[in-house]
């Protein structure tokens, strides 16, 4: 602390004190000047729910020779440590798409706000981009959506649906924060399921169909009927 004076004996000139320790964080060494960290059997947590940010406290300095007293100011400022992953909100999260969406358009904003992933850390420790992690079991959905902006975590269109192919994806999307050193970032996923809605894009087809070179029509079909000659005709209301 540099204060002038000396506080051991022989020739001891000035006493220190520790005023205003709240919860008793910290511990005077007045011999050294010096201020320790009492964090034994707890942890100095910057984080909810503790949230300690700062610790101020005040070192009273009384001159053994005339008898003044000066009052020393200390502010510890509790820096923040990536310690904490990102959590979605929801384990799972469900849309429905129609088959005839077009590329390119936002499918899905629900992890807008406090809806999506959350970090309790603080700064960009704390601040959350999303992108869509590779999905072995499901490798076919690792195509169909991406995420336009990393921040909001939007989610569009990449790929055509279509319903008479298939009418599920499931889509991994990873959250991660934005810790400065990229080894020190925390991740966290959940899964986005994509319901596929059937879309009116067939026409009608006489069936059996056997479709045109791989088409969806239907090559011509030529039904016969026999009907033995003085056959009574059945009317409709019968």
């Amino acid at each position: 602390m540099q204060i002038n004076g000396r506080t051991r004996n022989p020739g001891r000139t000035i006493s220190l004190t520790l005023l205003d320790n709240y919860d008793y964080w910290v511990i005077l060494d007045a011999s050294q000047q010096r201020l320790f960290l009492n964090s034994t059997g707890r942890i100095l947590d910057r984080d909810p729910p503790h949230d300690i940010t700062t610790i101020v406290v005040r070192v009273q300095c009384t001159n053994l020779l005339v008898g003044t007293v000066i009052f020393h100011e200390v502010h510890i400022v509790v820096r923040d440590r990536n310690d904490n992953p990102p959590i979605f909100r929801q384990p799972r999260y469900y849309i429905a798409v129609n088959e005839l969406t077009p590329i390119g358009t936002i499918v899905f904003t629900g992890f807008s706000g406090s809806n999506g992933a959350t970090d309790i850390d603080d700064g960009p420790n704390g601040r959350i981009e999303y992108r869509v992690q590779y999905n072995p079991n499901d490798p076919a959905s690792n195509g169909t959506v991406r995420v336009a902006n990393t921040l909001s975590g939007h989610i569009v269109l990449a790929e055509r649906l279509n319903y008479e192919a298939r009418t599920r994806y499931l889509v991994i999307v990873e959250a991660n924060d934005r810790a400065p050193f990229f080894p020190n970032r925390l991740t966290a996923t959940t899964t986005l399921t994509v319901d596929v809605l059937d879309g009116d894009d067939l026409g009608p087809m006489f069936l059996p169909c056997v479709l045109v070179n791989n088409t969806q029509d239907c090559n011509p079909l030529t039904y016969r009927a026999a009907i033995p000659e003085f056959t009574d005709p059945v009317r409709e209301n019968q």
